[in-house]
């Protein structure tokens, strides 16, 4: 583990799911899952449309759109990883059972983080405002509504 502050950041090979970070704060126990997306701004409504569908599964085929959102899919990583927690743990070497935080962040800030907020069952952060706010803004995050899933 690399250690930045309380926050370690977790560098062993996760195969239990296809988490592109996983960081650990040892002062609070809390573990962090991060869905990171290279992301360009979208430049017009249609590009805006697109990426609502992209993240949020809102497209022609319903049922084949919301196996594929973005934000679903990690909801469903998280689901995992809070029903398997203790296994989670021993893998990454911790004593105690932490609790769990999980998020999107995107390479650049992106409508559907503000256009969609509250219908959005997790927080998608961007990493500009990541830069500058710190590991404050991974605290901001909601708690994810694992509710969407059942639908």
């Amino acid at each position: 583990m690399m250690s930045l502050s309380n926050l370690e950041v977790i560098l062993r090979q996760i195969k239990i799911m296809a988490i592109d970070v996983m960081a650990y704060d040892t002062s609070r126990d809390i573990l962090y899952l991060i869905e990171c997306k290279n992301t360009n701004p979208a430049k017009n409504i249609k590009e805006m449309k697109t990426e609502m569908h992209e993240y949020l599964g809102r497209g022609d085929n319903p049922e084949r759109d919301k196996k594929r959102a973005l934000v679903l899919k990690h909801l469903r990583r998280h689901r995992w990883v809070t029903e398997h927690i203790n296994e989670v743990a021993k893998h990454i070497g911790v004593a105690v059972t932490p609790r769990v935080k999980s998020m999107m962040l995107t390479a650049t800030v992106i409508p559907t983080s503000y256009l969609k907020r509250e219908k959005i069952p997790m927080s998608i952060l961007n990493y500009p405002e990541l830069k500058i706010k710190g590991v404050n803004l991974l605290d901001s995050c909601k708690e994810p509504d694992l509710s969407v899933l059942d639908i």
